[in-house]
Formats: structure tokens, sequence, C-alpha cells
């Protein structure tokens, strides 16, 4: 069995790429953000002088006429600048909500991606136990005269070796046990070495 080495249908470099231009997309939000933040803040100066210089040009008029005007000022600019950056603050909520939900979904999918290979490394390493067992179970057979031989001229340190000093990994195990030749192959090494 080959491990899969996409994240269901989106490849490692997919899902690192994507996950880089939401990052991005991030910062450029951020930025476009401060920028506005910065020009209300300027615009908001520049109103705030221009009412004092309104106020020191009118200093001559009755006070009453002074505060109406600068009631009028107050609540005419106030809450226009306020509706146009809450719609702004507004359009830049969804565009991080959609985001987010988008990053979620690539998170539950690298989780149950985990989840598969945990499930994956648990069935080989049953399988590694088998193998085990009846590698054993056979060397331990004091009625096979091949497993005699496989003790004595094949199994050194606990590690199989051909007679050539060839180790034999649990990779070429694990195929030729699949493959139902292992036992056989092990037979004719130990009867090739009796004869």
């Amino acid at each position: 069995m080959i491990l899969p080495t996409s994240f269901f249908g989106f490849s490692k470099y997919q899902v690192r790429s994507y996950i880089e231009n939401l990052t991005q997309s991030f910062e450029n939000l951020i930025s476009k953000l401060d920028r506005e933040r910065d020009l209300l803040a300027l615009e908001n100066e520049k109103l705030a002088k221009e009412i004092e210089k309104l106020k020191r040009n009118l200093s001559n008029l009755h006070i009453k006429d002074i505060e109406c005007y600068k009631f009028f000022i107050d609540e005419f600019f106030s809450s226009e600048w306020e509706e146009y950056y809450s719609k702004k603050a507004q359009e830049v909520q969804v565009e991080y909500s959609k985001t987010l939900e988008e990053l979620e979904k690539i998170k539950e999918n690298i989780i149950q991606h985990i989840r598969y290979l945990e499930k994956y490394k648990e069935e080989i390493l049953k399988k590694l136990s088998v193998l085990v067992e009846e590698i054993e179970k056979f060397l331990s057979d004091q009625e096979s005269l091949p497993a005699q031989k496989l003790q004595r001229d094949f199994y050194v340190d606990d590690v199989l070796v051909l007679p050539a000093g060839i180790v034999i990994n649990h990779e070429v195990i694990e195929s030729m046990r699949e493959k139902g030749f292992l036992i056989e192959f092990l037979k004719h090494l130990a009867k090739e070495e009796g004869e």
C-alpha cells in the first residue's frame, strides 16, 4: 500500500501555496484598513481645524449662532463618516469571515488526513507483528531441519541475514510474505546450505 501524497486532491505544494496566498490576502486587508484609518484620522484633523477656523471667523457673531453652526457640522459630517467607515468595516469583516471559513475547511481536511495516516500506521504495525510471529514460530520449530539451519546460519543477533551477508529488511520480508513465498524462500536457502 502506498502512502498518499496529497491532501484530499490537493498536493502539499498547493496547500502551502494556498495558505501563503491567504496570509498575503490578510496582510493586504490589514494594510488597507490601516490606510483607511489613517485617512479618517487625517480628515478628522482637517475638519477640526476648519471648525476652529470658522469659530475664529465668526467670533463677532452671537455665541448661539456659532453653536448652532457647530452642531450642524458635527451632526452632518460625523454621521456621514461613521456610515462610510462602518460600511467599509463590514466589507472587511465579510472578507475575513470567508477567509477564516476556508482556512477552517483546510484544517479539517488535514486533521482527517492525519487520522487516516494514524490508522494506516496501526495496520502496518499489526502486519509487522504478525510477520514477526510467523518467522519466530518457524525458527522455533525444533522438528524442522530448515529452521535449525536458519537458526544456525542465517539468524545473527536477531537479524535475518543472507549467506552473502545481505540483511533482509522489513520491506523485503513484507513484500515476500504478501506474495506468499517468504517461508519457501527461507526453506530453499536452508536446503541449499545443507547440500
